[in-house]
């Protein structure tokens, strides 16, 4: 609460004010729990998981530590400004990029699922993947919040309380080593691909085109 304003603030607010001073309020003590190992992270470094990926350097891991080692992800996030909500071409690159990070810590480290979060301005989008079938990763949204932008409005969060603790509790039961025999669940693993290359994205945008993914932000 000490981070937030009393009254919402009119001017524009970019995109590293709205990670450090209003986003990191809102999830971090959701997400993280250092007597746990579990870590809220906002990196500027690629993914351990694809070092060398140009889908790298996600905005938010949310990291198990193992001594003083980060050993796996099971959570990822990308944000963009308020000023990003109608730019559908760029919040469905970052949720392609969420799907992949996902998809690719499940493999890595035998996951039940991976946490996705999507945040545009002030409201938060959550997901959660799961390797459903042979080769079939599925991607599932699981609530929607906004996050509060004043100490004023905060009545606005608590009506989303029954909604934050759904996805606390998908969170918990999933991001999580599967129970399945390792060598039955790495069967059913695809490997990886990049469908952020050019041969599968459109090299044209268009900012009227129909898009279902940007619901939340319109």
């Amino acid at each position: 609460l000490s981070a937030l304003p009393k009254d919402e603030i009119m001017d524009e607010i970019h995109e590293q004010e709205l990670c450090i001073r209003y986003l990191n309020a809102a999830l971090s003590p959701l997400f993280d729990d250092p007597e746990k190992g579990y870590f809220f992270r906002w990196t500027s470094t690629n993914s351990m998981n694809a070092p060398n990926s140009v889908i790298g350097r996600p905005d938010v891991m949310i990291s198990a530590l193992r001594g003083v080692t980060f050993t796996k992800n099971i959570g990822f996030g990308e944000m963009k400004s308020m000023q990003q909500c109608s730019n559908n071409f760029v919040i469905s690159k970052d949720l392609i990029r969420l799907g992949l990070f996902s998809k690719e810590a499940i493999n890595n480290y035998n996951l039940k699922g991976c946490l996705a979060i999507q945040s545009v301005g002030f409201t938060t989008t959550f997901y959660i993947s799961t390797l459903m079938g042979d080769g079939i990763y599925t991607m599932i949204e699981i609530g929607s919040i906004t996050v509060p932008s004043a100490i004023s409005n905060l009545g606005k969060y608590l009506i989303d309380f029954d909604i934050i603790l759904n996805i606390l509790s998908i969170h918990e039961q999933n991001c999580k080593k599967t129970v399945e025999e390792s060598s039955v669940f790495s069967a059913r693993k695809r490997s990886a691909s990049n469908v952020l290359d050019s041969h599968q994205l459109s090299s044209t945008r268009d900012r009227n085109r129909q898009c279902i993914t940007s619901h939340n932000y319109h």
